[in-house]
């Protein structure tokens, strides 16, 4: 049944399959008879369809109807043509064009027979965003009728248009040339006497213009397939006739790309015809013949033909129907193979009742579309019908059918002459119509819709430094793969790819029982190199060594050898003899990655000089225990920037360098200076050697200090009198009552007195000994010897005596420690 809506609109079952092809199947049309005879794609993508229709006006005569698609199938506006108002009016789109300007451009047969008598032909010149009429022209004969079947562009600008004139009392075959603004410039038109029609044309490769004919000789009810050629301008070379028993209908031609010429029509009487295909070659001569006809004979016609894939491959669409009641016909279109006319496929498609194509056309995604007239379930009147299929014309109700095929061989008949067909431009009053009311939009065979198959090629994948993956494809049918070169089993659903490059594999599933088709692709990207680190450049001193590393491989190989340890290594040891480039490569199945290093060879430098040359004297110092600190100058007399990062001593005991002034850089032609202390550790002239490291060079110089210090002898001077306060006064601090000593016995006797208001144990006092490096040496406790009182002080005294009898000569530091705090000073011990 029919849905009545408001205005058309998309609608039935679509789908997008693999490569954005979109499938679909729609019905449009009104309350009476609809249909679809010619369709284009249009440069935005979007589709033009044009045909006829009896839904508007009075609904008894048939108006030009024209339908304008957007690129995802949404009906951008509808057009009818024609005088919408009259009592019998009927026209009928025969072709459309679009202009590279985007013009589009319409011829329409215009029969007014209850009117004017007349039947003429008339171009339009249309508005492409809403088909506003911008221009138009009648063309007419001036003795007589005439009716347009189709029109092409002409090389070199302007247009041909194949006609049906009625000239000198009969019907002839009539070819128009037109310049751009649609005006006649030359009318030609064939008599021969045998009524043939101008139904088709083609301009060759070389650029000759053939005009398809049907010819139908009225005294033998005879009829064969004709054609006339003629020259770039418009004059008669030949005409042919293709003959076997003389039932041949043209309905198509098409200019094949290596020169020839594709017919397509029918053969044999009317209700029992076969499809007619013929091949010619540039020379126009049959390359081959064939004719195809049902498993139950019945009318097979070809209503068009298309070349598609630069010649590879005819698609022919049109009417497959058996003899006798039930299925009247189906529309179909089918797959030719151009070396011998063989089948590559045939898709059936309609409901009930009979669906028929009248046009199909190969689309940008690769796909098809055809247009003609069919019926929705239990309708009554026929809707125009438009099939949306993918590159195999499959869309969701098709089915697989078949034909035979017969070898025909043909007879060529040669003759016929041209004449001026005397014909007028003339303008003419148009009333346009419009169908955005009253029209009918139809879900097609919703029920009986067999469903699209499932497919899934699986995730787009990776694989690094690898030839082989398994692929993981799924899916509800007959499985194949392409391209099917490196597969393992190219009709396995999961089967192993061997590859060397980036490759997208299209997997396509068929329905086994209703040869629906569906498609996903996967992409399987092949990485072939990686990121190889060989580390930072580096130097080192001549004679040294150092390691190179590189991460694991299945092979590594470095560039030159020379130097190294072993170049198949990851982590070699180098020691070139003079500063090397290292180019590693790193193999990890098909992949390699590379890096370089420089190991920078620096000779030893002798450009640091320090003033006073290689020896350094201290001032003596003052005092036992006292440091002093003088600065060495260092010359650097080469043009590079040296840096000096440390210092050695070899004894690490009098002198010493403060570590918080390096690193020290002394640009070339400059100078610097390093602090250098002395604290001396024993009586007597001390020495030490210093060394210092900068790059691949070494300076060495002497130190020399001399150390003074009193001698103090008897037990009695090294008793040392020491003050314990608290944080109160009168006492708050540790004192020394005497000199530095310098023992000469066999112990330091060490007397404390701890004076505190509060009553303080003994027991918290001690004396440590300890040497320069801050290691203890001796530890004694203070041993109270009495106890008094000074008014309100409490006065508490005592001493300990520390063994020095087995430590050698030099400078060690005496800590007290007491309640209140403690003190540090050195001792000197010298025999």
């Amino acid at each position: 049944m029919k849905i009545t809506i408001l205005i058309i609109a998309f609608a039935g079952l679509m789908i997008r399959s693999a490569g954005g092809q979109h499938v679909s199947q729609m019905m449009y049309g009104g309350a009476a008879e609809d249909r679809l005879n010619t369709i284009i794609q249009t440069r935005d993508g979007g589709y033009l369809i044009g045909g006829r229709s009896q839904s508007v006006g009075n609904g008894r005569y048939a108006h030009t109807w024209i339908l304008k698609f957007d690129a995802d199938h949404r009906l951008q506006w509808t057009k009818t043509l024609g005088n919408t108002s009259a009592a019998a009016h009927n026209t009928n789109l025969s072709q459309l064009y679009e202009a590279s300007d985007g013009s589009l451009y319409v011829l329409v047969s215009d029969i007014n027979y209850f009117t004017t008598g007349e039947m003429v032909s008339i171009m339009y010149r249309l508005e492409p965003s809403d088909g506003r009429i911008i221009d138009h022209n009648k063309l007419r004969h001036a003795g007589g009728n005439s009716q347009g079947y189709d029109f092409i562009p002409r090389p070199g600008g302007g247009f041909l248009v194949a006609s049906y004139p009625f000239v000198n009392g009969a019907h002839r075959a009539g070819l128009f040339v037109l310049d751009e603004r649609m005006q006649i410039v030359q009318s030609r038109y064939i008599d021969d006497g045998s009524r043939p029609e101008g139904r088709s044309l083609a301009v060759l490769r070389n650029g000759s213009i053939v005009l398809g004919c049907r010819r139908h000789y009225q005294a033998n009810n005879r009829r064969d397939v004709s054609l006339a050629v003629w020259d770039a301008a418009a004059q008669l070379l030949e005409t042919r006739s293709y003959t076997t028993d003389g039932i041949e209908t043209l309905s198509k031609i098409a200019a094949l790309p290596d020169g020839g010429l594709l017919i397509a029509g029918s053969r044999g009487p009317r209700a029992i015809s076969d499809v007619l295909l013929i091949r010619l070659d540039e020379q126009l001569n049959p390359v081959w013949g064939r004719s195809y006809t049902s498993d139950s004979p019945g009318e097979d016609l070809a209503n068009d033909v298309v070349v598609v894939e630069d010649g590879e491959e005819y698609i022919v669409a049109g009417l497959k129907a058996p003899c006798g009641g039930g299925r009247q016909g189906n529309a179909y279109l089918m797959s030719i193979l151009p070396a011998d006319g063989s089948v590559n496929w045939i898709k059936e498609y309609g409901g009930s009742r009979t669906d028929q194509f009248f046009a199909v056309t190969a689309t940008q995604d690769g796909g098809l579309l055809a247009c003609g007239a069919g019926y929705t379930d239990g309708a009554t009147v026929q809707d125009g019908y438009v099939v949306k299929t993918d590159s195999r014309g499959s869309v969701c109700g098709s089915r697989l059918t078949s034909m035979s095929v017969a070898v025909l061989d043909f007879e060529i008949v040669r003759g016929g002459k041209a004449a001026d067909a005397g014909f007028l431009n003339q303008k003419q009053d148009l009333s346009e119509g419009s169908l955005s009311q009253m029209l009918t939009l139809c879900n097609h065979w919703e029920e009986a819709s067999e469903s699209v198959p499932k497919v899934d090629a699986g995730p787009d994948t990776t694989i690094v430094c690898d030839s082989t993956i398994r692929l993981d494809g799924r899916g509800d049918g007959l499985l194949s793969w392409a391209p099917a070169a490196g597969l393992s089993d190219p009709r396995s659903p999961d089967p192993i790819a061997v590859l060397k490059e980036t490759t997208t594999y299209v997997l396509t599933v068929t329905d086994r029982v209703s040869g629906c088709q569906n498609s996903d692709s996967v992409t399987i990207s092949v990485a072939n190199s990686f990121s190889v680190d060989a580390g930072p450049d580096t130097s080192i001193c001549a004679g040294t060594s150092l390691m190179l590393r590189v991460e694991e491989g299945d092979e590594i190989r470095w560039r030159p050898s020379v130097g190294l340890s072993d170049p198949t290594s990851a982590t070699p040891t180098v020691q070139p003899e003079e500063s090397t480039r290292y180019i590693v490569t790193v193999s990890r199945g098909l992949c390699t990655g590379s890096d370089t290093v420089v190991v920078d060879v620096t000779r030893e430098n002798t450009e640091i000089v320090a003033s006073g040359g290689e020896r350094f004297e201290f001032p003596d110092a003052t005092s036992v225990g006292g440091m002093r600190c003088d600065n060495i100058t260092l010359h650097n007399l080469g043009a590079d920037t040296r840096i000096i990062r440390r210092v050695n001593f070899a004894h690490y005991q009098d002198f010493s360098a403060p570590h918080s002034q390096f690193p020290i850089e002394i640009p070339g032609k400059s100078s610097a200076n390093i602090r250098i202390c002395f604290h001396p550790g024993a009586v007597g002239n001390l020495g030490d050697s210093l060394h210092f490291a900068f790059d691949c060079g070494r300076l060495t110089m002497a130190l020399k200090g001399l150390a003074a210090s009193t001698r103090l002898a008897g037990i009695s001077q090294c008793t040392i009198p020491i003050r314990v306060g608290n944080d109160n006064p009168p006492g708050s601090a540790l004192f020394i009552s005497s000199p530095f000593p310098n023992p000469t016995a066999k112990q330091i006797l060490v007397a404390a007195v701890l004076q505190d208001a509060r009553d303080q144990a003994l027991a918290d006092t001690e004396g440590c000994l300890r040497d320069i490096y801050g290691r203890l040496l001796r530890r004694e406790r203070f041993v109270g010897s009495k106890v008094a009182t000074d008014g309100a002080l409490a006065i508490a005294s005592a001493e300990c005596r520390i063994c020095v009898e087995d430590l050698p000569n030099g400078l060690y530091y005496l800590t007290v420690h007491g309640p209140a705090g403690y003190y540090t000073f050195p001792v000197v011990v010298a025999r």
